[in-house]
């Protein structure tokens, strides 16, 4: 199997199913990627795709429930509730323990736990979590026009230019207007090297999303790095605004650098 997903302007490759005992000695060999390469020239036997093309890779572990499978491929990807029920535990009530699952699975796994423990303790469900928005989708436009309109208020509220709070309605949805408030609070400036950034959103990230590294900015508060978008003199600047709004020293900065 190979799985590929449009990544706004790049293509996302993967994944292998290689067992790992220790998942921190993880990491994406040549072997994998020639894999990767190769099925992709099944799939599209046209489209000629080598290393050079590639802007970054990264590896993670999944944990899968045991099996007694004869190959990776054959373990269920699904997760379930494992229950160990008083007489092995010693307690006066069960323990449920959540085996397998993902991110994009999380909240569905967390309805299946709870009605488990519903069931125990006799009682009703009195909510679903099925239709919650979370984050900037709680009223996200999704058509042209109500969009345009929410943007319009934005920029009379905050004082952003409606060419700027598109592009942050883009990366954070209905919570433009509080990054843009946050934004307009103090004088601020695009990003030299990154200008479709600016210092005051860096700022936000760092304070606001429990940001501590430098990689959490890159990595994780963002897609630069997953779309290649990255160079040293981008992370640099990217850690002087971060170290700005986070108080870091220069020894501190230079240090997050490094560990980037």
């Amino acid at each position: 199997i190979v799985l590929i997903f449009p990544l706004f302007d790049r293509v996302l490759v993967g994944t292998s199913d290689i067992k790992i005992e220790h998942p921190d000695e993880a990491v994406c060999t040549d072997e994998e990627i020639d894999y990767f390469i190769e099925l992709i020239s099944h799939v599209f036997p046209t489209i000629k795709v080598t290393r050079g093309h590639i802007v970054f890779q990264f590896t993670g572990v999944r944990p899968l429930g045991s099996s007694g499978a004869k190959t990776t491929g054959q373990y269920s990807r699904d997760h379930h509730i494992e229950v160990l029920s008083g007489d092995w535990t010693n307690l006066q009530f069960p323990v449920f323990s959540l085996v397998g699952g993902k991110w994009t699975s999380f909240r569905a796994f967390s309805e299946q736990v709870t009605d488990k423990a519903l069931e125990y303790l006799g009682k009703p469900r009195q909510k679903s979590t099925g239709d919650l928005p979370i984050g900037g989708g709680r009223g996200y436009a999704v058509h042209e026009a109500e969009q345009k309109r929410q943007i319009d208020g934005f920029a009379a509220g905050t004082g952003l230019s409606k060419e700027r709070l598109q592009t942050l309605y883009d990366r954070y949805g209905s919570r433009t207007e509080s990054v843009a408030t946050f934004i307009n609070r103090m004088p601020d400036e695009p990003l030299k090297t990154l200008p479709e950034f600016t210092r005051r959103e860096i700022a936000f990230l760092a304070q606001n999303e429990k940001a501590i590294h430098l990689d959490d900015i890159l990595l994780r508060r963002t897609m630069l790095a997953m779309l290649g978008r990255l160079t040293r003199e981008r992370m640099e600047e990217i850690a002087d605004a971060m170290g700005a709004a986070l108080g870091w020293s220069v020894e501190q900065k230079n240090a997050e650098v490094g560990r980037a």
